[in-house]
């Protein structure tokens, strides 16, 4: 049995977007498309996707108020030169780190999952099935 995996390595992991339990397999099979559990050892991904979802829509408010402090520090010459360059580093940040924040979300969840249970590690699936028991979307293959 493998060690125990610290908070900070699970963090880490999911912000590498690897399995925060093995950190081998991949969280994604496509930019933002989440494989339902590790190909790997079988962790499932989104045993509590609001969570997750949560976590996303929590963050992406936070970076919209650095945005908006950034703004009022540097004080762009004109309203219009503001929005300008505002947008698309908005939308740049915004969508760019999307896969790293869900991925920090899901090893959150899997530490949460882990610390309800006792300190025991959340069940495999033993395949690359979801909690439901779903294949991975058609045409996946784990890699």
């Amino acid at each position: 049995m493998e060690p125990r995996v610290t908070v900070l390595r699970a963090l880490l992991r999911g912000l590498a977007r690897r399995c925060p339990r093995c950190g081998r397999g991949p969280l994604y099979e496509r930019w933002n498309q989440l494989w339902p559990s590790c190909t790997v050892c079988g962790l499932p991904f989104e045993t509590r996707s609001g969570d997750t979802w949560f976590f996303t829509y929590v963050t992406t408010a936070g970076l919209t108020g650095v945005l908006i402090v950034t703004m009022i520090l540097l004080q762009p010459p004109s309203v219009f030169v503001g929005q300008l360059v505002l947008l698309p580093v908005a939308i740049g940040l915004m969508l760019g780190s999307v896969p790293f924040r869900k991925g920090v979300a899901i090893a959150i969840d899997y530490l949460v999952d882990r610390s309800v249970q006792g300190g025991s590690e959340p069940a495999p699936t033993g395949s690359s099935r979801d909690a439901t028991g779903s294949e991975p979307p058609s045409g996946a293959q784990p890699r």
